[in-house]
C-alpha cells in the first residue's frame, strides 16, 4: 500500500546541520515495483530562540611556581569568547608585563592591532607574556580582557602571583640536657650536649663541644652516625648533633657545664652556647654499718650480762 500522511525520519536531522542556513535538499528513492506515488511537499522546521549575550573569559598560564628573583617570567594569556555570540570589538592584555606574538585561535592568525574586531563563540586570542620578578622573588601579573557587547565582566581579569621566599640562613643552636637537678658533690656528672641546625640551609664546617667537661661519643642524627673528629663538613637543616657529656661536681657539691656549637655561615649567634647550673650540696652517702648474726648475739649476752651486774650490786 501506498504511504499517506506525515511520515517521520527513524533519527533526527538536527545533527545534520552545523547551521540551518543555506540549501536542503530531500533525496527520495523507492527501490520496489510498483505503488507509483508522489511526494507532494516538504519542509525544514525551526525552531528559533534568541541566542546568549557575548561573554569573553581570559586566563593566565604558563607562568612559573618558583619564580627567580630580578629575571623576567614568561607564559601565556588566553582571551576566550565562551557565550553564545560573536564578541565584537575584543582586547586582550596584561598588568605589569608586556604582550607579543598575539594570534586568533584555531588557526594561530596572527593579530595586527587591537581591538579585533569580532570573536567568534569558540575562537580565542593567545598572546605570549613577560613580566618582572622583583627583588625579593614576587611575580604579579594581571590579565585583561573586553568586548562591547559582553555581558559578563566577571570573567573580564585574572590575577596570577608566585613568590619564591629563600630559606632561612643556617642556625646552629646548643641544649643541654639529662643532668642531674641534684649533683652529688665530689662525683662525675653524665647528660646530652646536643648541637642542632634549626635554620633553612645546610651548615658548614660545625663544633660541637663543652667547657668544664667532657663530650664523647658524638653522632650525626637522624641515623646515629658517628662523628669522627670535628669540624663536621655539612650538617643539613633540621639535622643534628648529639654527644654524651661527663662534668665534675666540685666539693660543694655545684655542677656548671657549657655547651657550645658554631659554623663558619652561621648566621645567628645568640643561640650557640648553653649554660647549665646546678648545686646541691649533697656529699655522698656513708654506708651504715650492719651487724651479723654472731654480733647480735655476742651483744646480747653483753648487755644481760651487764644487767645481771647492775642488779646484783643494787641489792647489796
Amino acid at each position: 500500500p501506498s504511504l499517506s500522511g506525515i511520515v517521520a525520519p527513524v533519527s533526527p536531522l538536527a545533527p545534520l546541520a552545523a547551521s540551518v542556513t543555506g540549501l536542503w535538499t530531500l533525496t527520495v528513492t523507492d527501490n520496489i515495483n510498483g505503488n507509483n506515488g508522489a511526494l507532494n511537499d516538504w519542509a525544514v522546521d525551526i525552531a528559533c530562540a534568541p541566542l546568549g549575550p557575548a561573554d569573553m573569559a581570559v586566563a593566565l598560564t604558563g607562568f612559573p611556581a618558583v619564580p627567580v628573583a630580578n629575571t623576567s617570567a614568561s607564559g601565556t594569556v588566553t582571551c576566550t569568547s565562551v557565550g553564545q555570540q560573536a564578541a565584537l570589538n575584543v582586547t586582550c592584555s596584561v598588568l605589569n608585563g608586556t604582550t607579543n606574538a598575539c594570534a586568533l585561535q584555531p588557526g594561530n592568525t596572527p593579530v595586527a592591532a587591537f581591538p579585533v574586531a569580532s570573536v567568534a563563540v569558540g575562537q580565542s586570542i593567545t598572546c605570549d607574556v613577560s613580566t618582572p620578578v622583583s627583588a625579593a622573588g614576587v611575580l604579579s601579573v594581571t590579565g585583561l580582557t573586553s568586548a562591547t557587547v559582553d555581558s559578563n565582566s566577571a570573567n573580564n581579569s585574572v590575577l596570577y602571583t608566585a613568590t619564591n621566599t629563600p630559606p632561612l640562613p643556617a642556625d646552629m643552636a646548643a641544649t643541654l640536657s639529662g643532668f642531674p637537678a641534684v649533683p652529688v658533690a665530689n662525683t662525675s656528672a653524665s647528660g646530652t650536649l646536643t648541637c642542632a641546625n634549626v635554620g633553612g640551609q645546610a651548615a658548614n664546617n660545625v663544633t660541637c663541644s663543652v667547657s668544664n667537661g667532657t663530650a664523647s661519643a658524638c653522632a650525626l642524627q637522624p641515623g646515629n652516625t658517628p662523628v669522627a673528629a670535628f669540624p663536621v663538613a655539612s650538617v643539613a637543616a633540621g639535622e643534628s648533633i648529639t654527644c654524651s657529656v661527663s662534668t665534675p661536681v666540685s666539693a660543694a657539691g655545684v655542677l656548671s657545664v657549657t655547651g657550645l656549637t658554631s659554623a663558619s655561615n652561621d648566621a645567628n649567634a645568640a643561640n650557640n652556647s648553653a649554660q647549665l647550673a646546678a648545686s646541691g650540696a649533697q656529699t655522698p652517702a656513708i654506708p651504715t654499718p650492719t651487724l651479723s648474726g654472731i654480733n647480735l648475739l655476742l651483744l646480747s649476752f653483753i648487755v644481760i650480762g651487764f644487767a645481771g651486774f647492775a642488779r646484783r650490786r643494787w641489792r647489796v
